[in-house]
């Protein structure tokens, strides 16, 4: 009988599923599981609750809240924005 890479798949899920489950019955027999292996439980942690009036407001315009001016260090840079350096100068 030829070898078929099915049979050879299937083979190998089989060994490997019966080494879990052999490796999961020696782990029950050695750590055997009692009800204070239980994860302990906790009162829930109450809700956030928003206080009335204080909706979030968006920021400012960019020139109220002190950012930079488009171009100048730090700014906003445009890609189609001529340059004025000495790279973007013709010789």
């Amino acid at each position: 009988m030829a070898l078929k890479p099915k049979s050879i798949i299937e083979t190998a899920v089989e060994l490997g599923r019966g080494a879990v489950t052999r490796g999961a019955e020696l782990v029950s027999r050695r750590l055997p599981r009692d009800e204070t292996d239980a994860a302990p439980t906790t009162p829930a942690t109450p809700a956030v609750r928003s206080t009335p009036g204080r909706a979030r407001r968006p920021s400012g315009s960019p020139s109220t809240v002190g950012a930079p001016k488009p171009g100048a260090p730090g700014g906003h840079k445009s890609a189609t924005a001529k340059r004025t350096t000495a790279a973007g100068k013709k010789t």
